[in-house]
């Protein structure tokens, strides 16, 4: 089986002076970051999964290549995640081994007595902070890599059962699932994009996501398969990116909805960037309305509606807007979701699993040969993954129809799960936080639109708690990764209640309408 750090190996054999990352720190070529890669290679273990706790930095990124190098599986935390949900995942996924990035040192303090030895930890260079934290525990050994050493020939190691990362996702229960990419998926679906959308090796990437964030695999291998330049927006400017955007030279723009969004929401998005010739943007609802904005933010550009769940290897349907595309063809004002790639397959059913007709709303199910082996827990596993026509569907529980020009258009969810900031997350795991924290007969989490098209989650308890909100906050804040944290709390004690008893979502939302972002 092909190794797909191959592609960056390849990519820096070829062009070793040329510029591979561009970030705050530094522009690095392809020969220093192949330096890091080799000398962390040497100090990871082969053949099992390898937690990787780095953001936005060199070692984030050379991590990601030599923990594939070595055959291993990365599997990504997140620094921005209370340490005990890093913990679960580090749990879940059975780690013993940790590449750290010096700018994580703080995140690995909090975690580190969370976790069970015996653990190895591996950084790059020596990074005082980390080895003090280290040094309070026997159990644990310091891997220090050295990327002036001197670079050999090697090739990628076979991979460890196929599977190139695990990213986890939001659970109904309070524990994340593990979702497992193969490399043989991550290939497909670079061979697809590629087909579809061409990168260049002049070409300059944006880098906005966390890589716990399945599109962050996209940045990295498209620009490095393409031996492009991969641009890293810092996390701080991810609200206000355009300056940046255009002083590093930005050619390919790809983010969630929600920064164009933001963007005409705060009437920050007055800068044209000219570089830009193909923006895509990502896993939240697209409208007609931030598709304008965005058009006189990057006038130059041809854009794309790009579609996918995480348990299909990042994106699998793809609408490439036509320059004569008219609001009169959006659906409630969103932009069509599109059609799948070659070799991908695409499907709207109805409950008992036949195909829906044009126009007809159903449940969008997914086959090919990005679709991934499943979950950790098999059990879960079985509940998405169906076998039928000879093809693995996964059934990805969005409801959508078929227009009539074939293309899909995204409709809605059948149950209560919903994205912020591109993430998903099931409403259920919030909920069971709050009834945890606050001892409260009930609470109800949402979403609502307060600033324009940005959906926020809003949180509703009963007014005998009221007294207790400051304290619930802050006990969810270290439960939750910050956006699964209510942004506004509401304390009342009735509840609109459909027909079958069970709280009325579309009465509760139509009562936020009005409500004003300072609520």
């Amino acid at each position: 089986m092909t190794n797909i750090a191959g592609h960056f190996l390849k990519a820096a054999r070829a062009n070793p002076g040329k510029i591979a990352l561009r970030w705050e720190g530094a522009d690095l070529s392809y020969r220093e970051i192949l330096s890091m890669v080799q000398s962390l290679k040497r100090r990871i273990p082969r053949q099992r999964r390898v937690g990787l706790l780095a953001h936005k930095s060199p070692a984030a990124y050379a991590g990601v290549q030599a923990i594939l190098a070595a055959g291993a599986t990365y599997v990504p935390l997140n620094p921005m995640f209370p340490a005990e949900r890093n913990r679960r995942m580090v749990r879940l996924a059975e780690l013993d081994t940790l590449v750290v990035g010096e700018e994580c040192s703080d995140a690995f303090a909090a975690l580190l007595p969370l976790v069970e030895g015996p653990i190895s930890v591996v950084t790059l260079g020596s990074v005082e902070s980390i080895r003090k934290v280290a040094a309070g525990r026997s159990d644990v050994s310091l891997r220090e890599a050295d990327p002036t050493e001197a670079l050999e020939d090697w090739e990628p190691e076979q991979p460890f059962d196929g599977i190139a990362y695990i990213l986890f996702t939001s659970g109904s229960t309070g524990d994340p699932k593990g979702v497992q990419v193969t490399h043989a998926n991550l290939e497909s679906y670079l061979d697809s994009f590629l087909e579809s959308y061409p990168i260049h090796p002049e070409d300059r990437l944006s880098q906005t996501f966390d890589l716990t964030f399945d599109p962050s695999v996209h940045d990295m291998f498209v620009a490095w398969k393409a031996q492009a330049s991969l641009v890293c927006v810092p996390s701080r400017l991810m609200l206000s990116p355009l300056q940046f955007a255009r002083d590093k030279g930005i050619t390919v723009w790809f983010s969630v909805v929600s920064i164009p969004a933001m963007l005409a929401a705060t009437k920050s998005g007055s800068m044209e960037l000219p570089d830009v010739r193909l923006s895509m943007l990502c896993a939240e609802k697209f409208t007609w309305n931030t598709l304008q904005l965005w058009k006189k933010i990057v006038p130059n550009a041809k854009h794309a509606n790009v579609y996918g769940p995480t348990e299909v290897t990042i994106s699998s349907i793809t609408y490439p807007i036509p320059d004569d595309f008219t609001e009169d063809q959006c659906h409630h004002g969103g932009i069509p979701i599109g059609r799948s790639y070659t070799r991908q397959f695409a499907e709207i059913r109805r409950e008992d699993g036949s195909i829906c007709g044009e126009g007809e709303e159903g449940v969008l199910w997914l086959a090919g040969d990005q679709v991934t082996p499943g979950y950790l827990d098999p059990v879960k596993t079985a509940e998405r993954f169906v076998p039928k026509d000879g093809l693995v569907w996964y059934r990805t529980g969005d409801v959508c129809f078929w227009d009539a020009q074939k293309r899909i258009q995204f409709v809605g969810r059948e149950d209560f799960q919903v994205k912020i900031t591109g993430y998903r997350i099931e409403l259920g795991e919030i909920e069971a936080a709050l009834l945890q924290e606050s001892g409260a007969d009930f609470a109800v989490a949402d979403v609502a639109q307060l600033r324009g098209d940005v959906d926020e989650i809003v949180c509703v308890l009963p007014t005998a708690v009221q007294h207790l909100k400051k304290k619930v906050r802050e006990a969810v804040k270290k439960r939750l990764p910050p956006y699964m944290v209510p942004r506004v709390w509401l304390f009342q004690d009735e509840l609109p209640l459909n027909a079958n008893g069970k709280v009325d979502r579309k009465a509760l939302k139509a009562a936020w309408k009005g409500m004003s972002f300072e609520d």
